[in-house]
């Protein structure tokens, strides 16, 4: 898809005439199709992200326990070796970590609620929690694939420290996070 090409190379900055070079159209034909640019590279995100979750639950439904988003988290941060296609996509489009976090929030929403409604998370300020962890999540993963600062070893690390924000002990986030990853 020309819009995903675009984001690994310019990012969700990229205006209709890049989109539409991609294309091989004219920029008529991106807004008479899809309207707004920005609309347009958020849906292809969003596409490209949902195939790497899918990829990432595997056989596991989503949702099913706070170990299985911890291990998707894991994954995205080897994303770089697994999907080399979508870690070129993260590394530009994490420069902007809103446009991140809204390409993916009713996707990977369900599946946190759902972890709440079975004990696993809180569900005071569940809100402002999950979209403190969106953005901890969005820096660690650009610190992995954009900067390049962050290992996925070191991490994995940080994502340990993240788990507070969901008042889960330090112990205890240790032992979730140092689980083998499943694929």
């Amino acid at each position: 898809m020309a819009a995903q090409e675009v984001l690994a190379t310019v990012g969700p900055n990229a205006d209709v005439a890049q989109l539409a070079k991609h294309a091989g159209v004219s920029p008529d034909t991106v807004d008479n199709f899809f309207g707004n640019t920005e609309t347009l590279l958020m849906t292809a995100f969003d596409q490209k992200w949902r195939e790497f979750v899918e990829w990432a639950y595997g056989d596991v439904p989503k949702g099913d326990s706070l170990e299985a988003i911890i291990d998707v988290c894991r994954k995205l941060f080897r994303a770089r070796e697994t999907h080399p296609d979508f870690s070129r996509i993260l590394a530009k489009a994490l420069d902007h970590p809103d446009f991140v976090i809204d390409a993916v929030r009713d996707a990977a929403m369900p599946a946190l609620e759902h972890v709440a409604l079975r004990g696993q998370l809180p569900s005071d300020d569940f809100d402002r929690r999950a979209q403190l962890w969106a953005y901890a999540i969005a820096r660690i993963l650009r610190d992995v694939h954009a900067t390049l600062q962050l290992s996925p070893a070191a991490a994995d690390a940080s994502l340990e420290k993240t788990l507070d924000i969901w008042d889960i002990s330090p112990k205890t986030a240790k032992i979730i996070t140092s689980r083998s990853l499943k694929t």
